[in-house]
């Protein structure tokens, strides 16, 4: 089945539990992150806020109707800051993992956040994160590093 890669503009009811769902079983699957979320509400009340707020892009992977893939990125508000965006989330369905799925989102994130005018994306990730090789992979650098919390940050000029 084909796979298509989109920037979300406006997502359906549906499409946005969804993706709630993937986000929920992302941060479920990395034990690093501590977190116990039982109630999806938070997420999906983010994602609403995101896409109504015109301070983000949302990028997804689809396969058919299902959401296999997706990215969260949010421009910085900061006013020295305008032209970075940091990229937030990424979430790959583990059945459609090996398909450089990760690669063609960043890519399509990478191009909708230069059409924004942006020139700079920056997140952090925790140190055993499995997707450090990819973020290196394809141009990403750590450019600091906190021992104590066990966090790294990437940026990219793009």
């Amino acid at each position: 089945m084909e796979i298509l890669i989109s920037i979300a503009n406006t997502l359906s009811d549906q499409e946005i539990v969804q993706l709630t769902e993937n986000l929920e079983s992302a941060v479920a699957r990395h034990e690093y992150f501590h977190i116990k979320q039982k109630n999806i509400r938070p997420y999906y009340d983010h994602i609403r806020k995101l896409l109504s707020s015109k301070q983000a892009l949302i990028v997804l992977a689809k396969s058919g109707n299902s959401i296999i893939g997706s990215m969260v990125a949010r421009f910085s508000r900061i006013p020295t800051q305008t032209r970075i965006a940091r990229f937030q989330k990424l979430t790959v369905n583990p059945e459609f993992r090996g398909q450089h799925l990760g690669t063609k989102l960043f890519e399509a994130l990478e191009n909708a956040v230069k059409n924004q005018g942006k020139s700079k994306i920056i997140f952090h990730c925790h140190r055993d994160n499995p997707a450090r090789k990819l973020y290196r992979n394809i141009g990403y650098r750590e450019t600091w590093k906190t021992p104590i919390l066990k966090l790294i940050t990437l940026e990219k000029h793009i």
